[in-house]
């Protein structure tokens, strides 16, 4: 399973990471420059057992550091009522909608698909 990210501007820098689950493979895009502060992300789900996917925007959360781009703890990205956050903290998936947790997943981080 591949995916296909649309092009992103030459003068950024960008970072890709790879969370999969049982039942789910995520890349996650990070763009930074241009004056951006390295938060906004992209999310590119696919459910495995029938390949539906789901395209959503949101920014990481960074944890406090001396360095110019500090290491992500949590991505979170927002789809009508529904929030998915992609923790680095415990390797998790959660999806949330209305104040109901619909799906906590454990997963693998990878640096590549």
């Amino acid at each position: 399973m591949s995916f296909n990210t649309p092009a992103v501007n030459q003068t950024a820098e960008t970072f890709v990471d790879f969370f999969e689950t049982p039942k789910f493979k995520i890349k996650v895009v990070t763009v930074c420059g241009n004056g951006a502060n390295c938060d906004e992300a992209t999310y590119y789900g696919v459910r495995k057992n029938d390949r539906a996917d789901v395209n959503l925007h949101g920014f990481a959360v960074r944890k406090s550091c001396e360095q110019s781009i500090c290491p992500v703890i949590t991505y979170t990205f927002k789809n009508g009522t529904t929030t998915y956050l992609l923790s680095k903290i415990d390797n998790s998936l959660t999806v949330i909608q209305n104040n109901k947790i619909l799906l906590d997943e454990k997963g693998i981080w990878k640096a590549h698909e």
